[in-house]
């Protein structure tokens, strides 16, 4: 019996071993298809991502040169602007400094020294502000009333804004 019980602890390690192994190969073909899953989720989330940096990396770059375009076109239209009229420029920035030399609070030290006379100086600074003012919108008024299609609309959007604003 000694016999049969070695040979039967025999079958069972033998067994217990191909069960082993079985588990052992099956376990690696487990790994090697999770690794190769993961391997390939990686991949294509990695183009994924990589796909859409490109394609925001452009529209910022089409943006970018867009707004430089604008900002090139706004400038040369400013220098446009003020080379054709010249007047109209320096009468704005002369009024715009009356205006805001009136606006500022005297000091006391310039009451003590100019007194009346800085209140009558003031008082002039603002008629002539208030003067050059309604020139300059004459002037614009009369530029933008011509027969030049380019300022046809300008002028009905500012008689537009005249009826509008007129008291009723």
């Amino acid at each position: 019996m000694t016999d049969k019980a070695q040979q039967a602890a025999q079958q069972a390690g033998e067994k217990v071993r191909d069960a082993a192994e079985q588990a052992r190969q099956k376990a690696g073909e487990a790994y090697e298809t999770a690794s190769d899953w993961a391997q390939d989720t990686y991949e294509r989330a990695s183009d994924w991502a990589s796909d859409h940096y490109r394609d925001q990396q452009r529209r910022l770059d089409q943006m970018r040169n867009r707004s430089a375009r604008q900002f090139g076109q706004a400038r040369n239209s400013i220098q446009n602007y003020v080379s054709e009229n010249p007047m109209v420029v320096g009468l704005v920035g002369l009024a715009a400094g009356l205006l805001l030399g009136a606006l500022l609070p005297r000091t006391r030290r310039e009451n003590e020294t100019f007194g009346e006379w800085a209140d009558e100086v003031r008082n002039q600074g603002l008629r002539y502000a208030r003067s050059a003012t309604e020139r300059g919108r004459e002037y614009v008024e009369e530029a933008f009333s011509g027969d030049d299609d380019r300022f046809r609309r300008h002028e009905s959007e500012y008689r537009s804004d005249r009826s509008n604003s007129a008291p009723h």
